[in-house]
């Protein structure tokens, strides 16, 4: 074989290898998308991981090792792994600065770069961080969805510090963008909840009330009767309980109970949270009949869930104990109290309480003490 024939060979080798690891870092990623769709963080990140390692031998300048990291950094901001996020999105955008390019992909980068920073509460540089992004998008005369988005994130860092003004304008802004495509999204849906958050901060409930409405039926629409629309119900009960609006409240609280126990089973401990929010909301409005049946019905499940000695159950006893004082239903109320004070005693940090006289005597001795006198008595 010449020499020639031979170069030629290798190099249709070398590059037949190349179009496979191509193949297969499209393959590792593809994968890992899916998989982490399904919730399973751990082996995303495995995926990736041989996504970067092949990513490698494309060599610095090739966009798709950026583009790896910085899905890598992803995966571990999820994980709460943030100064590993950070490595990552941070050498991402070295590799990606490499190519000269300063679009779309850039900003995208810069965004996900100010989210982990705001994460680890270092708000400086997620506010530097996040003002860049919206400049290049800027500069590439972007106004999509990109740079709604990071005015949403600017916005929310504003609100995070302290600054309500800077906020708004950010909002507003991401708004009219939204509205100029026509096009009611999640973002849309973001962006009005973080208007409602705005309001609220500025003790301003009736403007923040139809920010909120209109942010819940957009979620309704992409995601039905789900879990997704129930944190927008609490922000509108909030509203609502704060204008001592208990009857709204209260329907909007037995429509998350009911979208949670259809999801997540009678059981879940989230579900019998939202039980307890609404007996207070019912409480708030009297109902104390109606609150003794909702405890009667749910406390076999808190038992049933919780355990005997759990002091969260314990706390459950005394609130429905003081439903019971005031319904003059002494004998249940005492029956309660006694075994919330049981398992308050299997849980208790502090020593037990002395009685009350001898309370007085340590007080005493505690004045004595203070006074320049006597050691106070233990």
């Amino acid at each position: 074989m010449s020499i020639e024939m031979s170069a030629a060979a290798t190099v249709s080798k070398s590059k037949n290898a190349r179009e496979v690891d191509s193949l297969l870092w499209q393959l590792h990623c593809d994968a890992a998308e899916a998989v982490f769709y399904l919730g399973g963080l751990a082996q995303a990140t495995q995926l990736l991981l041989t996504a970067a390692e092949l990513a490698q031998g494309f060599g610095q300048g090739d966009r798709r090792l950026a583009e790896t990291l910085n899905k890598l950094g992803v995966l571990s901001y999820y994980e709460r792994k943030h100064t590993a996020a950070k490595a990552l999105v941070e050498r991402s955008l070295v590799l990606q600065a490499r190519t000269g390019e300063e679009g779309v992909d850039r900003a995208r980068l810069l965004y996900n770069l100010a989210g982990i920073y705001d994460a680890c509460g270092d708000h400086v540089n997620a506010e530097a961080t996040s003002k860049r992004a919206c400049e290049v998008l800027e500069a590439s005369a972007s106004q999509d969805a990109d740079l709604a988005l990071c005015l949403l994130q600017l916005g929310e860092i504003y609100l995070a510090t302290d600054r309500p003004v800077l906020a708004i304008f950010a909002l507003r802004r991401a708004l009219s963008i939204m509205e100029a495509r026509r096009v009611e999204d999640w973002i849309t849906a973001a962006i009005l909840t973080r208007i409602g958050d705005y309001y609220v901060i500025q003790k301003r409930p009736h403007e923040a009330d139809p920010n909120y409405w209109r942010a819940l039926e957009i979620r309704k629409t992409l995601f039905g009767e789900e879990p997704p629309i129930v944190k927008t119900l609490d922000r509108i009960v909030c509203v609502y309980c704060g204008q001592r609006k208990f009857s709204e409240a209260q329907v909007l609280q037995e429509w998350a109970v009911s979208i949670l126990k259809k999801a997540l089973g009678p059981q879940n401990p989230r579900v019998l949270a939202r039980v307890m929010q609404l007996a207070g909301t019912m409480r708030g409005q009297a109902k104390l009949e109606e609150v003794r049946e909702l405890f009667q019905l749910s406390l076999p499940v808190f038992e049933e869930t919780l355990g005997d000695d759990d002091p969260r159950l314990g706390q459950i006893f005394e609130h429905y104990a003081e439903v019971l004082r005031i319904l003059r239903d002494n004998e249940g109320a005492v029956e309660y109290e006694g075994r919330a004070r049981r398992i308050q005693s299997t849980h208790r940090f502090l020593p037990p309480l002395p009685e009350d006289g001898q309370i007085g005597t340590r007080i005493d001795g505690l004045v004595s003490w203070a006074a320049g006198g006597t050691t106070p008595v233990k």
